[in-house]
């Protein structure tokens, strides 16, 4: 991966013969390559401008090049044939995909979509693989540019099926904002992708993506307006370290604290205080909660038998 400074300088940089060099010796993947290879790479190379909505390729479709995305947003995502979709990926610049058609032999299985205007500059895989069996430390690095692909998927599978919601959208506003973010005073994001878009990369549904943005907004991590996402860092740090991967996630009995404490406030009671996590102490919101795990036990019992 390049980094975001990286990612910058390529997506200014236009594809032209002149600068595809200096474009490919950003990528980390063509660095340390010999000059005859990287000369190789450049005749190999070719731009590519692709529309709104305008495919790269198709499912079904077999493909000999690897493609890197210098600016725009190039989304991959599967259909059945009753016209559903599901977002697997969306690329961001500096990023390359289709390595797994390339070196697959096989058609792909999702479509390679623009979502905004996008630029790409695209290698001749016949290059790639003699490259591969004249260069050993080039097949090493991209080795682990696959292994890091699995590993990310991995993860994502695991947040799928052991975090919420709130939490996924939570690391995914992280992750925009980069290492650079501090742990103390707002850092702001962009969306670039609209809410359909975004529901279907996290497997939900859109008015479902609107609950947990709204969960994390009243839980005081984040302030929304339209595709502005500024996150407040110190309430971030402070709740990805106590997270509790055990219960679950912390938003719902944040919020439900806070709808308390503003109830009591309008009916003129005692703030309830924190409420423990076992005995008479626990709150509404708790048994709620500890209700829904066990539903969800259940259905998965059902489900497993």
């Amino acid at each position: 991966m390049l980094s975001a400074q990286s990612n910058l300088e390529v997506s200014r940089m236009l594809p032209t013969h002149r600068n595809v060099k200096a474009i490919l010796r950003r990528i980390p993947l063509f660095a340390g390559l010999m000059p005859e290879h990287l000369g190789n790479l450049v005749t190999a190379s070719r731009s590519a401008s692709f529309k709104r909505n305008q495919a790269v390729y198709r499912a079904g479709d077999f493909v000999d090049e690897m493609y890197f995305l210098l600016s725009g947003q190039i989304k991959l995502a599967l259909s059945s044939t009753q016209g559903q979709e599901k977002v697997i990926n969306v690329v961001e610049p500096g990023r390359s995909f289709g390595e797994a058609e390339l070196f697959g032999g096989y058609s792909c299985l999702a479509t390679a979509m623009a979502i905004m205007p996008s630029q790409l500059l695209c290698i001749a895989g016949e290059e790639i693989r003699r490259i591969m069996t004249a260069d050993p430390q080039f097949v090493l690095r991209l080795t682990r540019l696959l292994a890091q692909r699995q590993r990310e998927l991995e993860n994502e599978q695991a947040a799928r099926y052991f975090r919420t919601g709130s939490q996924r959208l939570l690391d995914h506003f992280v992750k925009l904002a980069g290492p650079s973010r501090a742990t103390e005073g707002e850092t702001q994001i962009t969306l670039n992708t609209t809410k359909h878009l975004l529901a279907s990369r996290f497997d939900m549904k859109p008015e479902t993506l609107s609950r947990a943005l709204r969960d994390l907004t009243e839980a005081g991590l984040i302030a929304a307006d339209g595709g502005k996402v500024t996150l407040i860092n110190a309430r971030i740090t402070h709740y990805l370290a106590h997270e509790d991967p055990v219960r679950g996630s912390l938003l719902a009995a944040d919020r439900c604290q806070s709808r308390e404490r503003a109830t009591a406030r309008r009916a003129g009671t005692a703030t309830p205080g924190p409420r423990s996590r076992g005995g008479a102490d626990r709150s509404f919101c708790d048994e709620i909660n500890r209700a829904g795990r066990q539903r969800m036990l259940s259905q998965r019992m059902v489900k497993s038998w």
